[in-house]
């Protein structure tokens, strides 16, 4: 009836304040992945049995990922997307993450 997930793996609190650093300076300085990349990380998300869909946040690194997602210097804690997937793209996407200009 249920399904088992597994034990969930953690981040040391050094790591997601350094996410969180990134993070912020990319906000800041609207920098966003390109709307391809964007979906496919996404979809990725959405494939993971770590996704809490009725929040669309990560239960590894406890992010929002409709945000995480959109951000250039952000990666998938269980390397599942990384900075490698990334190039820099001041575009909107679907959810309201936008630059000002």
């Amino acid at each position: 009836m249920f399904r088992r997930i597994e034990r969930v793996p953690r981040q040391s609190i050094s790591t997601k304040i350094k996410e969180v650093k990134k993070a912020t300076k990319d906000i800041f300085q609207n920098k966003r992945v390109t709307e391809k990349q964007y979906k496919n990380r996404l979809k990725t998300c959405n494939d993971c049995i770590y996704l809490v869909r009725s929040t669309n946040m990560c239960r590894v690194c406890g992010c929002f990922m409709k945000i995480k997602a959109s951000l250039p210097s952000s990666s998938c804690p269980l390397n599942k997307w990384s900075l490698g997937d990334s190039s820099v793209n001041s575009t909107q996407h679907d959810d309201g993450c936008k630059d000002s200009n």
